[in-house]
């Protein structure tokens, strides 16, 4: 029941966010290269855990709240001058088949994410397939701006800060966001890794749409349409809720104590960094 709720409210999602991007006027005009991990970056994944990783592999239906519609109103706002590349380092195949392919491929499409290129690890040794793809991606795509979206639990945070050395080397301009899913304070299990100098941490696509606003690279109507639209079911979560089933902004593995706020809140979103504050002391 869950899942189907889920679906309805994305069908409707689209045709509003549609009508959302029209209005919209704030973009620079930059072309736009967005790169976003998937595992516990936009997909509830907890992928430092041997068992989990595993079970929720092939899960489809555990998109982290809000993500999907974020990354729809910026695609929309930069509409004609954005490129998305889904950046991952699940094996291309399993024993000959794309499993991991077609499971990715169909987790973006059921939970509306934007079209782009999907780019996984054709060799499960290669230790350096996401810098490798991002350089690729820059000197093929040649963007003005590379936004770049992971998480604190594997290596995004060390790949993320060599590629932006490498792009502010060419003259270019680019932008970190780190999903705070782990804590760099545990001791002794699935301990998160701190950001880098210039990463901004986030919770929710709440933090992400905030900075970028203040960048005059995603408008306030957008901003206004989440407050409405998605910042009630992050509300509505519960502590216990099942994380398999559909989409969750704090699933039940989620240790974010090192988030800290890093932009001005708004009083409208004032409910939420409260929800945030407690979820994560």
């Amino acid at each position: 029941m869950k899942t189907m709720i889920m679906s309805a409210l994305i069908v409707v999602s689209v045709a509003l966010l549609s009508a959302v991007s029209q209005a919209n006027t704030q973009t620079t005009g930059k072309k736009v290269l967005l790169v976003s991990d998937i595992d516990d970056t936009i997909k509830v994944s907890n992928i430092l855990s041997l068992t989990s990783k595993y079970v929720r592999a092939f899960n489809i239906t555990t998109p982290f709240t809000g993500m999907s519609q974020l990354y729809q109103l910026i695609a929309n706002e930069h509409e004609g001058n954005i490129q998305i590349a889904y950046l991952s380092n699940a094996p291309q195949e399993i024993q000959g088949v794309e499993v991991m392919r077609i499971s990715h491929e169909n987790f973006l499409s059921l939970n509306d994410f934007p079209k782009g290129d999907l780019l996984l690890r054709a060799d499960i040794k290669d230790q350096n397939h996401k810098i490798n793809s991002i350089r690729e991606l820059v000197k093929t795509l040649k963007p003005e701006l590379v936004i770049m979206v992971g998480d604190n639990g594997e290596r995004d945070v060390e790949v993320y800060e060599q590629a932006a050395k490498e792009i502010k080397a060419l003259g270019l301009e680019s932008v970190t966001y780190i999903h705070q899913v782990y804590s760099s304070k545990n001791w002794f299990f699935e301990v998160g890794k701190k950001l880098a100098a210039g990463q901004i941490g986030f919770v929710t696509p709440f933090e992400i749409a905030l900075d970028l606003n203040k960048k005059e690279l995603l408008g306030q109507d957008s901003i206004d349409w989440m407050t409405q639209e998605v910042m009630p079911s992050i509300l509505e979560e519960e502590f216990y809720d099942l994380d398999t089933l559909g989409s969750v902004a704090f699933p039940s593995f989620m240790n974010c104590s090192d988030f800290k706020w890093t932009t001005k809140v708004p009083t409208s979103l004032l409910p939420l960094a409260s929800k945030i504050n407690k979820r994560c002391r």
